[in-house]
Formats: structure tokens, sequence, C-alpha cells
């Protein structure tokens, strides 16, 4: 496998441990993502693939093979370098918005840039912005709270994709939406995609929504397959 995308692993592997017992969730696995690019992962409950982008996050690590981002591998790094490259180059979204209800739309959307380190001012500029182009220019000041689930959701999104990252990790971004606003949801998702070039791996059931994808992959008894 070429080492040129922009976050790829290499004979990946995750071993839980429980009791006696070792449970093998992932196996070899090998994917290499480039720029701008749109891949699925598709399969049953409980095959691993929250595992799968866990790892390619570097929200855990693995106990076989190896993540690389930018050129980095994440397994060689302490907590605070991987938390540093999460920041500057991946972003995230998951079923629940897991927005900080303490804070506005704009405040939350803005909090990647801030955590960097940019200019208050600059930072909800940006958040304000990009919250226009979804159509929540009119919900900036308000909390998680005041927004509709549709609403929060494209609020998450907006805070994976307002610092312009290398790619944008999704697991299951639509599966707690009602079947129009989960269509809504996902075709702001491949729009941004388009105009930002931040690549996108998401992890869904629907097939539908994965046969839009540039490319699909299956995960079955913890090895990933491409699917024509």
């Amino acid at each position: 496998m070429s080492n040129s995308g922009i976050l790829h692993c290499q004979q990946l592997g995750m071993t839980y441990t429980e009791g006696p017992n070792d449970v093998e969730v992932l196996s070899e696995i090998n994917l290499q993502i480039e720029k701008g690019e749109r891949i699925a992962i598709v399969g049953a409950s409980g095959s691993g693939k929250s595992t799968l982008l866990h790892l390619l996050g570097g929200l855990d690590l693995p106990t076989a093979g190896s993540v690389w981002v930018d050129g980095q591998e994440l397994s060689r790094m302490s907590d605070s370098k991987r938390g540093l490259i999460r920041n500057q180059y991946l972003g995230f979204v998951y079923q629940f918005h897991h927005l900080l209800p303490e804070f506005t739309a704009i405040e939350n959307v803005a909090m990647p840039l801030l955590i960097r380190g940019e200019d208050t001012r600059i930072a909800k500029q940006k958040a304000s912005d990009l919250l226009a182009e979804i159509g929540l220019g009119h919900r900036l000041e308000h909390r998680p709270i005041e927004l509709s689930g549709g609403e929060r959701q494209r609020a998450a999104i907006a805070r994976a994709l307002v610092s312009e990252p290398n790619v944008v990790l999704a697991d299951e971004p639509t599966g707690n939406l009602d079947v129009n606003t989960a269509q809504s949801v996902f075709d702001m998702m491949m729009e941004l995609n388009q105009r930002i070039g931040t690549a996108l791996v998401m992890v869904t059931h629907d097939n539908t929504l994965a046969s839009k994808m540039d490319k699909r992959y299956h995960l079955e008894q913890g090895t990933l397959s491409e699917v024509s």
C-alpha cells in the first residue's frame, strides 16, 4: 500500500480481553484515504465499524498495525500530541451531536479554532459564515436545547468542518434523524465536502446513502473488503 494518502492504516487490528478470553474485533485492515475522497463503511451492528473509526481518529490505539495521519504514525505519539493532530487534521461527527449545552451554536462551532489558539473574533466570524452557509445564520445565539434535531446535527457538522480538516470521520451522522432530515443533512455534508475538499469517511447502516459515496467498504467478522 502506498503511503501517499492523507490518512491510512496498515494491517490494523484490535483485540479486547474479556476475562480469560481475547475477542478479536478487527484483523489486518488496510485502508488508504485520499484528499477529497468520500468513503462509506457499512456492516452489521457490532461488526466493529465504530471501533475502526475510533482507531483511524486516534481516539483509541490498536493492538496491531498502525494508523498514519499526514505521514505521522499515531501510536508513536503522546496523548497530547495525538490531541494536537486530531485538532489540526481531523473532524468528528457522531450520531448524537455532542454539542456543549452551555454554549451557543456559534460558540460550539468556533470551539475547534479557539482550542487551536485562533483569535476569538476570527474564529467566530468563520463559524458565523459556515452556519449561515448551512441555513443556520438566524440561530447563531441559540443554545442546543433551542435547536431542532436536524439543526443540532447541522451545527455539529459545521463544528467538524470549520477548521477545514484533511478528513472528517462520521459515525452514523444521520442515524438519529427522520428520513427527510437525514437526506438534507447528508446533502449538506456532500456539498461541504466538495467545496472544502475535505475527505469524508462515513459509517452508516443506510445503503442508499452509502451508494452515493466514491467507495464503499463492507466490514464483516473483523475484515474490511471493498464493494464493487
